[in-house]
């Protein structure tokens, strides 16, 4: 066999086993959302360990080196409770977002009322009273919406992975009838 072969056959496996990968994270994540917050967190504290540990080894002082004890701490608490991390952070992400939706449901109105932008009537309204809705929502049952989002999230990365698998394969076909023509 020749280098080229064996290189596409082996690119080609590879794109069959990250498709796969993929597939199945996105599958176990919709069904078991908390998998998605821990995978997340031990990426997020792996990197903030990388990071802290390349802070306080570089030559640079003072705040550089603080900032590496900090990230380096963070990291540390990360990688050992994910679940618990990752909830706290995901909540108060949340909280974070509900209060930018009622603040831009406010500012909307504000405009709306003060500066008199032109918006038809029907977005206008709609702009408010969804971010006024998802806002609330967001305060004061974070964990439905938390939930949700991640769902969604694992719908996609599932998606992704289907479509790698399938795009994979059928790169491989349409190189055959190329290379028969």
């Amino acid at each position: 066999m020749s280098k080229i072969k064996v290189e596409k056959k082996q690119s080609k496996l590879t794109g069959y086993i990250l498709g796969v990968i993929i597939t199945i994270f996105g599958v176990v994540s919709f069904i078991q959302p908390g998998f998605f917050v821990i995978f997340l967190m031990l990426f997020f504290g792996v990197s903030m360990i990388i990071s802290g540990v390349s802070q306080i080894t570089s030559p640079l002082k003072g705040i550089v080196k603080i900032m590496g004890i900090i990230s380096l701490i963070i990291g540390i608490i990360a990688v050992s409770t994910p679940l618990i991390f990752g909830e706290k952070l995901w909540s108060i992400l949340l909280l974070i977002f509900g209060i930018e939706r009622l603040l831009h449901a406010a500012i909307t109105i504000w405009m709306g009322w003060k500066v008199r932008f032109k918006m038809p009537k029907g977005r206008f309204f709609m702009d408010v009273a969804l971010s006024i809705l998802v806002g609330v929502l967001l305060i004061t049952s974070p964990q439905i919406l938390g939930e949700t989002l991640i769902r969604v999230i694992a719908v996609i990365i599932t998606i992704v992975g289907v479509t790698t698998i399938l795009g994979n394969h059928r790169s491989g076909t349409s190189k055959k009838v190329i290379s028969n023509i």
